[in-house]
Protein backbone atom coordinates (compact mmCIF):
# COMPACT_ATOMS: atom_id res chain seq x y z
CA UNK A 1 0.00 0.00 0.00
CA UNK A 2 2.75 2.36 -0.93
CA UNK A 3 0.83 4.84 -3.06
CA UNK A 4 -1.73 7.34 -1.90
CA UNK A 5 -5.02 7.25 -3.79
CA UNK A 6 -7.01 10.41 -4.44
CA UNK A 7 -10.74 9.75 -4.40
CA UNK A 8 -13.34 11.65 -6.38
CA UNK A 9 -16.27 13.31 -4.66
CA UNK A 10 -18.58 10.40 -5.60
CA UNK A 11 -16.07 7.87 -4.31
CA UNK A 12 -15.98 9.71 -0.98
CA UNK A 13 -19.79 9.77 -0.88
CA UNK A 14 -20.02 6.01 -1.58
CA UNK A 15 -17.24 5.39 0.94
CA UNK A 16 -19.09 7.37 3.62
CA UNK A 17 -22.35 5.56 2.91
CA UNK A 18 -20.60 2.20 3.20
CA UNK A 19 -18.92 3.17 6.46
CA UNK A 20 -22.29 4.15 7.93
CA UNK A 21 -24.06 1.08 6.49
CA UNK A 22 -21.53 -1.47 7.78
CA UNK A 23 -21.11 0.23 11.16
CA UNK A 24 -24.88 0.31 11.77
CA UNK A 25 -25.27 -3.24 10.45
CA UNK A 26 -22.42 -4.46 12.65
CA UNK A 27 -23.78 -2.78 15.77
CA UNK A 28 -27.28 -4.12 15.09
CA UNK A 29 -25.92 -7.67 15.46
CA UNK A 30 -25.18 -6.83 19.10
CA UNK A 31 -28.33 -4.78 19.76
CA UNK A 32 -30.85 -7.10 18.05
CA UNK A 33 -29.21 -10.55 18.01
CA UNK A 34 -32.50 -12.50 18.04
CA UNK A 35 -33.50 -10.81 14.79
CA UNK A 36 -30.39 -12.24 13.13
CA UNK A 37 -30.79 -15.66 14.76
CA UNK A 38 -34.22 -15.94 13.13
CA UNK A 39 -32.78 -14.98 9.77
CA UNK A 40 -30.28 -17.85 9.76
CA UNK A 41 -31.23 -20.90 7.72
CA UNK A 42 -32.42 -24.01 9.57
CA UNK A 43 -29.29 -25.94 8.52
CA UNK A 44 -27.23 -23.77 10.90
CA UNK A 45 -27.42 -25.44 14.33
CA UNK A 46 -28.90 -23.26 17.06
CA UNK A 47 -25.74 -23.49 19.19
CA UNK A 48 -23.74 -21.95 16.31
CA UNK A 49 -26.01 -18.98 15.72
CA UNK A 50 -24.72 -16.77 18.54
CA UNK A 51 -21.01 -17.11 17.62
CA UNK A 52 -21.78 -16.62 13.93
CA UNK A 53 -23.83 -13.53 14.71
CA UNK A 54 -21.07 -12.12 16.93
CA UNK A 55 -18.45 -12.81 14.26
CA UNK A 56 -20.47 -11.05 11.56
CA UNK A 57 -21.16 -8.10 13.87
CA UNK A 58 -17.48 -7.70 14.71
CA UNK A 59 -16.46 -8.17 11.07
CA UNK A 60 -18.89 -5.52 9.81
CA UNK A 61 -17.91 -3.06 12.52
CA UNK A 62 -14.18 -3.54 11.90
CA UNK A 63 -14.74 -3.29 8.14
CA UNK A 64 -16.47 0.06 8.61
CA UNK A 65 -13.56 1.35 10.67
CA UNK A 66 -11.07 -0.14 8.21
CA UNK A 67 -12.70 1.69 5.30
CA UNK A 68 -12.12 5.00 7.07
CA UNK A 69 -8.35 4.58 7.17
CA UNK A 70 -6.47 4.68 3.88
CA UNK A 71 -3.78 2.14 4.93
CA UNK A 72 -6.47 -0.47 5.77
CA UNK A 73 -9.11 0.47 3.19
CA UNK A 74 -8.20 -2.21 0.63
CA UNK A 75 -8.08 -4.94 3.27
CA UNK A 76 -11.43 -3.82 4.69
CA UNK A 77 -12.96 -3.85 1.20
CA UNK A 78 -11.66 -7.38 0.58
CA UNK A 79 -13.05 -8.44 3.96
CA UNK A 80 -16.44 -6.98 3.07
CA UNK A 81 -16.50 -8.90 -0.21
CA UNK A 82 -15.60 -12.15 1.57
CA UNK A 83 -18.28 -11.47 4.20
CA UNK A 84 -20.94 -10.73 1.56
CA UNK A 85 -20.11 -13.97 -0.23
CA UNK A 86 -20.24 -15.79 3.11
CA UNK A 87 -23.72 -14.56 4.00
CA UNK A 88 -25.09 -15.01 0.47
CA UNK A 89 -26.63 -18.43 1.31
CA UNK A 90 -28.84 -16.71 3.91
CA UNK A 91 -30.42 -14.57 1.19
CA UNK A 92 -30.90 -17.55 -1.13
CA UNK A 93 -32.47 -19.55 1.71
CA UNK A 94 -34.86 -16.70 2.50
CA UNK A 95 -35.94 -16.72 -1.16
CA UNK A 96 -36.33 -20.50 -1.36
CA UNK A 97 -37.84 -21.10 2.10
CA UNK A 98 -39.85 -18.07 3.22
CA UNK A 99 -40.67 -18.08 6.93
CA UNK A 100 -42.01 -15.47 9.33
CA UNK A 101 -41.04 -12.76 9.92
CA UNK A 102 -39.09 -12.82 6.65
CA UNK A 103 -41.78 -14.08 4.29
CA UNK A 104 -41.39 -10.98 2.16
CA UNK A 105 -42.63 -10.58 -1.42
CA UNK A 106 -40.44 -12.43 -3.95
CA UNK A 107 -39.43 -9.19 -5.69
CA UNK A 108 -38.05 -7.87 -2.41
CA UNK A 109 -36.08 -11.07 -1.77
CA UNK A 110 -34.67 -10.95 -5.31
CA UNK A 111 -33.78 -7.32 -4.65
CA UNK A 112 -31.78 -8.36 -1.58
CA UNK A 113 -29.83 -10.83 -3.70
CA UNK A 114 -29.22 -8.18 -6.38
CA UNK A 115 -28.03 -5.76 -3.67
CA UNK A 116 -25.36 -8.24 -2.61
CA UNK A 117 -23.75 -7.83 -6.03
CA UNK A 118 -24.08 -4.04 -5.86
CA UNK A 119 -22.44 -4.02 -2.41
CA UNK A 120 -19.62 -6.24 -3.68
CA UNK A 121 -19.08 -3.83 -6.58
CA UNK A 122 -19.04 -0.82 -4.27
CA UNK A 123 -16.53 -2.47 -1.95
CA UNK A 124 -14.35 -3.45 -4.91
CA UNK A 125 -14.00 0.25 -5.82
CA UNK A 126 -11.68 0.66 -2.83
CA UNK A 127 -9.25 -2.17 -3.50
CA UNK A 128 -5.86 -0.86 -4.57
CA UNK A 129 -2.41 -2.22 -3.87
Amino acid sequence: MGTSITLSTWEYIFLGLQVIFYFVAGMSHFIFPKFFYKMMPPFIPRENRRPINLFVGVAETLAAIGLLLEPTRSYAAIGIIILLIGVFPVHVDMLKNPRPPFDLPKWMLWGRIFMQFVLIGLAAMYISF
